[in-house]
């Protein structure tokens, strides 16, 4: 009984590292996607990025 505890314990404890990784990862993948989307703008010469004279 208490072994089974323990080892659903531990079981979880992974299951939630592993989407805390997972998570990380989504979250750098979508911090790249920004980069590239913000340089595009910049590149258009957006409204929001007005041109260096």
């Amino acid at each position: 009984m208490a072994v089974d505890i323990i080892q659903n314990l531990r079981a979880k404890a992974k299951e939630s590292k592993r989407d805390q990784r997972n998570q990380r990862d989504e979250i750098e993948d979508m911090k790249d996607e920004i980069r590239l989307l913000k340089s595009r703008l910049k590149r258009q010469g957006h409204a929001s990025y007005p041109r260096r004279r």
